[in-house]
């Protein structure tokens, strides 16, 4: 079975937040979070969110070329700042 992840977006402050709707996480500037798939080189480590966007990236769809917009998240680590999918984080409150 599939499992599919919501998430809504929300403004505070003029800031984009991205807010997961089936646990309630918040995402935004200044929160802290921790890398949650194994096979993403930074598992289980955490690091501070410093920018939260859309991005967009080009997948085959039914044999087409199509435009989808991933939620992600510019992390800061000591080791330097890292790209990664709200989808692979989870909060760490």
């Amino acid at each position: 079975m599939e499992t599919l992840m919501f998430l809504d977006i929300a403004t505070t402050d003029g800031t984009a937040a991205f807010v997961r709707a089936t646990t309630g996480e918040r995402f935004e500037k200044g929160v802290e979070v921790r890398v949650t798939s194994p096979l993403h080189a930074r598992y289980g480590t955490t690091g501070t969110i410093s920018l939260v966007f859309m991005k967009d990236v080009e997948e085959t769809v039914c044999g087409r070329a199509a435009i989808i917009s991933i939620p992600s998240a510019i992390i800061a680590f000591p080791s330097g700042p890292v790209e990664i999918p709200t989808a692979l984080l989870t909060t760490t409150d």
